[in-house]
Parts: structure tokens; C-alpha cells; sequence
């Protein structure tokens, strides 16, 4: 609860002085609760295993459904394909090309796609070599590869569906949430809207609307997900039996929001990760609170944001979670 306290200007200086001293010792309870809520958050389990993939942190990745492929771009430079935890491929972008921005595995995990300002590239998941690329005219949000290697773009300008020689402009203005299933495609947008299109309709089949930025969409059969910047997740009801909720957003005594970065929607309920580097699955049957929750560890030296959650595999009771530190954390619901 913020605390308010009105001056007025022809109080003495003695009083003035009396003021401020109050205003700092407000301050220091403030600091020293958010001190003790932090300690407390600490005693939250953390993983049940851990694995460092690259020993830095990573910028950004992607996780194959069954958590036995990653692809991660690192601080340091280099974009690794890791098959259990070992090194796979370097992906070699062009001279130039900035920081991975955008990773993604095909459902089938045969395919990858890369996007580093505004170029994209499509790899076999096997061998590393690079199968189709390709520039937008602006720059890069996200992107998402379905099993033929047809692509999902958000950019600045809007959010694509690239199936070979064409191209559909599916929004208009900046997309950085994506995801698709082979049938259909799922974007969230900066205005806060949230459409569902099916694979070559002119028009989307549903659309919602959320109160701030989307950051992240999940799609799974009948349920999907939308979490924006600044503002409550919603569950997203397709089809017949799908759960339409809104979650609970988590409190922060930081100026910056608590934003959802990565989801994953399994059976009976969804994996939610946060820039609190907070892990935790709901489950449909109480959306009161999650059911069970982690917190990702911070690599010595780093920024405790640097241990987001960037990716989960789609395993309902073992789920593998990629974090910003380039772990491959182990999460067993009990």
C-alpha cells in the first residue's frame, strides 16, 4: 500500500526537517520488507536437476517437445544445437547478423529456425546445414518452424506466414508471440490482441483482447494461452471442454513489471515461467494459485534476471526448462 504524506509549504524548517527523516525511515521499511518477501521467495524448491550446457548464460533458445534438443544462442557468441545436454551443431549465421533474437524447433524436432535482426534461417535439426533464409523488412521479434520448415514471423511491422514462395500478412502491427501446431497459427500482438487463424484463411477463426503487450501464446489441441507484458495471463478457451480463466498475476516491489516468458500447455493443466525466474504449473482443476512452484538459480556474477525461464519441453509431470543461464533444469510435480 502506497502511503501518501501532504506538506505544507509554510510548515518550519524544523518540521520540514522531521519530514524527511520520516520519508527516509518509509523508505527503509519498504526496502526491508522487500528485503524479507525476496528471502522468502529463496525457500521455494529449486530444481530437482540441472544441467549447464554452455558454462555462460544464453540469449535466447528453443526446446524440442520432449526436452532432448535445444538450440541456444550464447552471450559469448555461437548458436549451439545441444542433444542431450552435448553439443550438436554451430549454427553459422552471416557476418554482421546481430545477436539471436528468435529460436524454434519444429514439432517434429527435424527442423530449426533462427532469426538475428532481420534475417531468418531454416536448418536441418540432423546435420546443422542450413535449408532455407531469408530477410523482412524490419526487424525480427520471434519466429516459429512447423514440420514443412513454412515459418511464423513477428516483426516490427507485423506478424508472417511464409509458405514457400508466399507470403501473408497476418497483423499489422508488432508480433513477438507466436506459436502453431501444422493446422493453425496463434499470434499476440503490441495493442494486446491475441488471434488464432487456421493455416491459408484470410481471417481468423478467434480473437481476443488483453489490456497490455503480448508477450507469450502457447496452442495445444483445443486450449491456448496468452501472457502480456503487464496485466493478468489468460487460459483460452478453443473448443468444447477447454478451460477460459484468468491466472493470478504474481506481486512485484520493483518498478519493472513481472512479465510471463515462456508456456507450455500439457494435460490438465499449463507450465508458466517468469522474469522473476519463478517456474510453475496450474492446474486446471484449482487456478486459484499454481500447484507447484521453483526458482531457477542465478549464475555467480550474473543479474538474477538473467535466470528467466526461456523455454519448457511439453512432459505434464518431469518437465525440462531452459533458463536464460544456459541450464537445462529438471521440474518433477509431486
Amino acid at each position: 500500500m502506497d502511503i501518501f504524506i501532504a506538506v505544507d509549504p509554510r510548515l518550519d524548517r524544523d518540521r520540514l526537517r522531521l519530514h524527511d527523516r520520516c520519508r527516509r525511515r518509509i523508505a527503509m521499511v519498504r526496502a526491508l520488507l522487500a528485503a524479507a518477501l525476496l528471502g522468502l521467495a529463496g525457500c521455494e524448491a529449486g530444481p530437482d536437476e540441472q544441467l549447464d550446457l554452455l558454462g555462460e548464460n544464453i540469449f535466447t533458445g528453443a526446446l524440442s517437445k520432449d526436452g532432448s534438443l535445444a538450440v541456444v544462442g550464447a552471450v559469448e557468441g555461437g548458436i549451439w544445437v545441444l542433444q542431450q545436454g552435448r553439443k550438436l551443431h554451430e549454427l553459422k549465421h552471416s557476418d554482421g547478423e546481430s545477436a539471436l533474437e528468435s529460436a524454434s524447433i519444429s514439432p517434429d524436432s527435424r527442423r530449426i529456425a533462427t532469426a538475428s535482426g532481420n534475417r531468418w534461417h531454416v536448418w536441418s535439426a540432423q546435420s546443422g546445414r542450413e535449408l532455407n533464409a531469408g530477410t523482412m523488412d524490419s526487424l525480427i521479434r520471434a519466429v516459429a518452424v512447423d514440420n514443412f520448415g513454412r515459418l511464423l514471423i513477428g516483426t516490427l511491422n507485423g506478424g508472417y506466414w511464409l509458405d514457400g514462395d508466399n507470403g501473408l500478412q497476418l497483423s499489422g502491427t508488432t508480433t513477438r508471440a507466436l506459436a502453431l501446431d501444422g493446422k493453425r497459427l496463434m499470434l499476440g500482438n503490441d495493442d494486446g490482441l491475441v488471434t488464432l487463424w487456421t493455416v491459408g484463411a484470410r481471417r481468423p477463426s478467434h480473437q481476443w483482447q488483453l489490456s497490455d503487450q503480448v508477450e507469450v501464446v502457447a496452442l495445444e489441441q483445443d486450449q491456448g494461452f496468452a501472457g502480456a507484458r503487464d496485466a493478468p495471463s489468460r487460459l483460452l478457451a478453443i473448443g468444447e471442454g477447454a478451460v477460459n480463466a484468468e491466472l493470478a498475476q504474481e506481486s512485484s516491489y520493483y518498478p519493472q513489471p513481472i512479465t510471463i516468458t515462456a508456456a507450455r500447455i500439457v494435460a490438465g493443466g499449463i507450465w508458466l515461467g517468469n522474469t522473476q525466474r519463478r517456474a510453475a504449473f496450474w492446474d486446471y482443476s484449482n487456478l486459484t494459485e499454481p500447484s507447484q512452484t521453483w526458482r531457477m538459480p542465478v549464475r555467480k556474477g550474473s543479474n538474477p534476471g538473467s535466470a528467466r525461464i526461456v523455454a519448457f519441453s511439453r512432459d505434464g509431470q518431469r518437465v525440462r526448462a531452459l533458463t536464460g543461464t544456459g541450464h537445462l533444469a529438471t521440474l518433477v510435480r509431486q
